[in-house]
């Protein structure tokens, strides 16, 4: 919620403000260990937000949902109205929005590891270009080491929440997002009990990234990948 519903953006509300707490602890999306442990606290918890939710949500409410009282006062206009959003940033900033939202349901969606960095090499690069193409001084970190090492702090993140929070969190594998009982699995956890959703209403887009050489490395990273072994991913 947030962006339109025909792409896979992050909603703008929420991603402003894992950015901005993000920064609070001197980090960005890629490495929030420290913001992740900070928010553990109840006190600072209530601190980022009052200073990055409360004193915002009048000035940027309308990019949302449009109603001040949704956050500050924890309400929705109807009782039974589902709702959500998407950012990768909320693996890290969680304990927040868990605090702000705590009957809120986690769904985490785990992808093969070479083909998550993949993805994210290609995306990195076409934002790092961007930024020449503009003028603007950059620099690429997101060799095929890094963006593996990003695949694993995300998903030992994701196996912590649940671990956290067990009955709110629904963790699928991106592969396994084209089979019926997969699809309906997430309808029911999301509490949409009277809804069937059939193959033909759901399209997985296909990774047709050409793989450059360097990306040999990651096969060796997954065999030294306890995490990549516990998932059953191989190439």
């Amino acid at each position: 919620m947030g962006k339109k519903k025909t792409g896979n953006q992050e909603a703008e509300f929420f991603f402003w403000r894992n950015k901005k707490i993000l920064r609070h602890y001197g980090e960005y999306w890629y490495n929030g260990k420290q913001t992740a442990k900070a928010l553990q606290a109840h006190a600072e918890q209530d601190k980022i937000l009052r200073k990055y939710v409360y004193s915002e949500v009048n000035q940027f409410g309308t990019t949302y949902l449009g109603f001040y009282y949704l956050i500050k006062r924890r309400l929705m206009p109807l009782k039974n109205f589902r709702w959500g959003w998407k950012d990768p940033r909320n693996t890290i900033t969680i304990d927040l929005w868990k605090a702000l939202f705590p009957d809120a349901k986690i769904i985490g969606i785990i992808r093969h590891p070479f083909y998550a960095s993949l993805s994210l090499y290609y995306f990195e690069l076409k934002r790092y270009r961007g930024y020449l193409a503009r003028g603007r001084e950059a620099n690429f970190i997101f060799t095929p080491e890094f963006c593996f090492k990003t695949w694993e702090f995300y998903n030992n993140r994701l196996l912590k929440i649940q671990e956290q929070y067990p009955e709110d969190v629904l963790l699928i594998f991106y592969e396994d997002l084209n089979k019926d009982n997969t699809l309906n699995k997430l309808l029911r956890f999301a509490g949409h009990t009277g809804q069937t959703l059939h193959l033909k209403d759901f399209r997985i887009n296909p990774s047709n990234y050409n793989v450059p050489k360097s990306f040999n490395i990651i096969k060796t990273l997954m065999r030294q990948s306890s995490l990549a072994q516990d998932f059953n991913y191989t190439l």
